[in-house]
């Protein structure tokens, strides 16, 4: 492929003789180009200390779901009257670009399998090791009737360690009962068991808890080696792998061909994962192996509040080292994703330290899912380049045909939330390195974009015009 897209890129603008439209190029360069399709795969710390994160992060799915499916903000359709039914027609008929087509699967940090009870050996259970959760379904696609609530189900009730039930009044480090609950009501904001027994079923036992060493990065790639016929090497020969060959196409349906890939990683704790020495805050040995599969990976984490500015935590209830942390947080910026903190400071006079402060609690799980609504929306039009431009020599093509530049450059009208609306055509962001297309002009699934430009440094080969 990597071949094609440089035969492609000399005949410039002639398009006939190439097959495949997965790469555009860059000035010369090579880089993933769009795709409508979305494979989500959250990691998520299922440790002790986690529970209430994750009753958090159930409870508020539904503010990710919206974010698709509204119609002023996300790409999906709605069905709540004529009048939307209209709107939507039109946008999907003149932005089919904005569609998106994703799926869902969860795995969790706990790379290394649990001792067999009875001493017969290592046993995996669901969520160990890079295998995925849920039941019957894994892998929850946005053609279910209810992916919301098959998603929710599979989060609280196969992926998350719950504290016992509460015996008395005091309901402290335990799950209450609600015994006014009737199955099919709203929850509110509070996990019951009444609750549980709901939508995990009468018979149902909480899952065993995880690994009390969390391995984030390791736990994602565990998991994409086990999706693919031939994974990379590293797979299997990286330090302390627990895959063997019989481990792969365990997990076949999670990555589409040529889809995107986001790991969403959910932690109050930060990575310790095997193939980095500890006090090592540099991912890149991760991701120089995620970055062998042929797709294009993003990296979200909501973790550890936690200032790289300052050195110092504002919140730390899950006890998590700032190296372990900050590997989170780079890995989140150089693929173009974004890291938000599982605690909020509430104290009045905005500050907290320590790693058990009365002012801390856990975040607004709606606004993290929100980010995460975005970010898809986003990767839909956004095209992130791979030297920084001079932007007086960008020229964008999609289909052959030259894009210009958005005529609202300055004093442009704002949406509700204070974004400016641009017009038809794309425009340069400098702090994401990114050039996005707007309105009309959002290209289809299938388009060959490309877009030609002159680096501040290390010209590249000669321009094609």
């Amino acid at each position: 492929m990597r071949v094609l897209a440089s035969l492609c890129a000399l005949t410039a603008l002639s398009i006939a003789g190439c097959n495949r439209y997965e790469y555009f190029m860059l000035a010369g360069y090579e880089q993933a180009s769009f795709q409508n399709e979305a494979d989500i795969l959250f990691v998520v710390d299922n440790s002790p200390s986690m529970y209430d994160e994750a009753s958090a992060l159930g409870l508020n799915f539904n503010a990710f779901v919206e974010r698709l499916v509204d119609p002023q903000e996300g790409t999906g359709v709605s069905t709540e009257g004529l009048a939307d039914a209209v709107d939507n027609y039109v946008l999907y008929v003149t932005q089919r670009g904005r569609f998106i087509d994703y799926q869902l699967a969860i795995t969790t940090t706990s790379a290394d399998p649990e001792d067999d009870a009875n001493g017969d050996g290592d046993l995996v259970e669901p969520g160990e090791v890079g295998t995925l959760t849920g039941s019957p379904d894994i892998i929850h696609e946005d053609t279910s009737p209810d992916v919301q609530g098959d998603f929710v189900a599979n989060i609280l009730c196969d992926s998350t360690c719950w504290p016992g039930e509460c015996q008395g009044e005091d309901t402290t480090g335990c799950i209450p009962y609600d015994p006014y609950y009737e199955c099919g009501d709203d929850p509110g904001d509070q996990v019951t068991w009444d609750y549980l027994e709901c939508i995990c079923g009468s018979d149902w036992e909480p899952p065993e808890c995880g690994s009390g060493t969390e391995e984030g990065l390791e736990g994602a790639l565990l998991a994409l080696c086990r999706a693919v016929e031939t994974p990379p090497e590293a797979c299997f020969d990286h330090d302390g792998s627990p895959l063997v060959q019989s481990d792969v196409g365990t997990n076949a349906g999670l990555i589409r061909d040529g889809a995107n890939i986001i790991v969403v990683i959910v932690t109050d704790e930060g990575d310790g994962s095997r193939l980095l020495p500890q006090g090592e805050d540099d991912p890149s040995e991760y991701l120089d192996i995620f970055d062998e599969f042929d797709s294009r990976i993003t990296f979200a984490v909501i973790g550890p509040n936690y200032d790289s500015e300052e050195h110092s935590f504002e919140c730390n209830s899950g006890g998590g080292t700032s190296w372990g942390t900050r590997r989170y947080q780079l890995a989140a910026e150089s693929t173009g994703g974004f890291f938000s903190s599982i605690e909020v400071c509430n104290a009045p006079d905005g500050s907290c330290t320590g790693d058990d402060n009365e002012y801390c609690e856990s975040s607004d799980f709606a606004v993290h899912l929100g980010e995460l609504g975005d970010l898809l929306n986003s990767l839909l039009n956004q095209f992130p380049l791979q030297s920084i431009p001079d932007p007086d020599t960008i020229l964008v093509y999609v289909d052959g045909v030259q894009i210009p530049e958005s005529a609202c450059l300055e004093n442009c009208d704002v949406d509700s939330i204070g974004d400016p609306i641009f017009g038809d055509g794309w425009t340069y962001e400098t702090g994401e390195n990114s050039v996005y297309f707007h309105g009309t002009t959002v290209p289809d699934y299938n388009a060959d974009v490309r877009i030609y430009y002159r680096p501040v440094s290390d010209l590249p080969r000669s321009l094609p015009f």
